[in-house]
C-alpha cells in the first residue's frame, strides 16, 4: 500500500521565510504579510446592515513555506509551475535521514543510500530543522554537500 507524506505547513502572518542581502550587503527577512484588506465593518454599509464580508490582502514570495521550486526558479526560460504535469511530481519516494547533520557538518554522498536505492525516487532529507522553526537557528541550516549531491 501507498504512503503519502503531507508536508504541508500552516501557512500565517509573519511566518518565518528566508533572508537575502541587498545591494549594500544588509541582510533583509522576507516573509507572509496577511491582513484584512476589507473588513466586516468596512463592508456593512454597503449592505445597509443587512450583509457584510471580509476581504483578506495574503502578500507573500514563492519560496515560504512548503511549496515546491519550478524548473524556471533555477534556470531561466524554463517552465513555471504550470507547466508541470501532476502525474510527474507523484513518484515512488525515499527519505534520508539528515537528522545529524549541521551548518558546518552537512549532508555528504556517505550518509545517502546507495545510488540504485535511490535511482527514479523523489529523495526527501529529513534534517530536523523544524525544532529551529520561528528561532534565529532556523536562519543557519544544514544542507547537501557537493558529493551528496553528485551522489
Amino acid at each position: 500500500m501507498s504512503k503519502f507524506i503531507d508536508l504541508s505547513h500552516v501557512f500565517e502572518n509573519g511566518m518565518p521565510g528566508f533572508r537575502l542581502k541587498n545591494e549594500e550587503g544588509v541582510p533583509v527577512e522576507f516573509s507572509a504579510q496577511i491582513k484584512p484588506f476589507l473588513t466586516h465593518a468596512q463592508s456593512a454599509h454597503n449592505y445597509e446592515g443587512k450583509a457584510s464580508f471580509e476581504i483578506t490582502d495574503v502578500a507573500f514570495q514563492s519560496s515560504i513555506g512548503t511549496y515546491m521550486d519550478a524548473p524556471k526558479h533555477r534556470h531561466e526560460g524554463m517552465g513555471d509551475i504550470a507547466s508541470l504535469e501532476l502525474e510527474t511530481l507523484i513518484n515512488p519516494g525515499i527519505v534520508i535521514d539528515g537528522r545529524h547533520c549541521t551548518p558546518e557538518a552537512p549532508l555528504t554522498a556517505a550518509d545517502m543510500p546507495s545510488k540504485a536505492e535511490l535511482k527514479g525516487k523523489a529523495v526527501l532529507i529529513n534534517f530536523g530543522w523544524e525544532k529551529h522553526w520561528g528561532d534565529e537557528a532556523y536562519y543557519t541550516f544544514p544542507h547537501v554537500d557537493r558529493s551528496g549531491l553528485e551522489h
